[in-house]
């Protein structure tokens, strides 16, 4: 990768990063869907009880490992999931202080390491000699993390749909930014 393309990609994300700022702090986008648990205390309570290792809970479970299931236990499964009460948990039972720093600093770093992802593939993609047509590849970029990330979550765990699409078009709108940069920054080679 040359120095042109590194220092493409790292403004890209750098783009990606503030484009993630405004879209959460200031347009809301980051909180559509999201709920915070009515009565908390009182759901936590038995969930510190019980959930000693963090992790991703999936609910109703089965009770027992995949390759023990039978018929009548899929079967007293898919009643319970009929029943309701079902979905997923990001749980951690144990207590620290949140680092926002931290935090915005990896994010900022993945931004970057996504966003070189995107100039490498920009750099070496043939046929792309418009600004439109490279900046519009990154774009899509952001559309192809949807349907593969986003929509899984929404059909498999029922993300709430208005999360799925403020998702989706908050990481469309974030690619296409980061495409512009890259569309000025990393221009086809004169044949």
């Amino acid at each position: 990768m040359s120095g042109k393309t590194l220092l493409a990609g790292i403004l890209a994300g750098v783009t990606v990063f503030v484009w993630g700022f405004v879209s959460h702090m200031v347009l809301g986008v980051g909180e559509v869907g999201i709920r915070e648990i009515p009565n908390e205390v009182a759901v936590l309570g038995p969930m510190q009880s019980n959930i000693q290792a963090p992790g991703f809970y999936y609910f109703p479970g089965m009770g027992k490992p995949q390759d023990q299931v039978t018929e009548a236990d899929q079967k007293q499964w898919d009643e319970k999931y009929k029943a309701g009460g079902h979905g997923i948990l990001i749980y951690s039972p144990g207590g620290k202080a949140f680092n926002f720093p931290g935090a915005l600093g990896t994010e900022l770093l993945t931004n970057i390491l996504a966003a070189l992802v995107a100039a490498f593939l920009v750099s070496n993609a043939t046929g792309m000699a418009s600004f439109a047509g490279r900046t519009a590849f990154v774009g899509s970029l952001g559309l192809f993390s949807a349907f593969d990330v986003h929509a899984s979550y929404w059909n498999w765990y029922d993300f709430p749909s208005n999360y799925t699409l403020a998702t989706t078009l908050d990481g469309v709108v974030g690619w296409a930014l980061a495409g512009v940069v890259l569309a000025l920054m990393i221009k086809p080679a004169k044949a």
